[in-house]
């Protein structure tokens, strides 16, 4: 399976915890792409794969495979 990385214009993961999950990914054998733009990578994706960078580039991407989003942390009324 293939993880896709966001980086920044340093071709570093976008942040800490970008980095931290590039890492783990590879530590569990997962082969690891770093993209700048989701539109580089879109051609090669499979639905099965991961995606890790900003929330705008994860909204897209679950978005194109139409999986309907709800607000994530949303505090319940109690």
């Amino acid at each position: 399976m293939k993880v896709y990385i966001q980086t920044n214009q340093k071709n570093m993961p976008y942040s800490v915890n970008g980095y931290v999950a590039m890492k783990g990914f590879e530590q569990m054998g997962f082969e690891i792409i770093l993209f700048k733009s989701l539109d580089e990578v879109l051609p090669n994706m499979n639905r099965e794969n991961i995606v890790v960078g900003g929330i705008q580039t994860v909204r897209r991407r679950l978005n194109q495979l139409k999986i309907k989003l709800t607000i994530l942390n949303q505090l319940e009324n109690t």
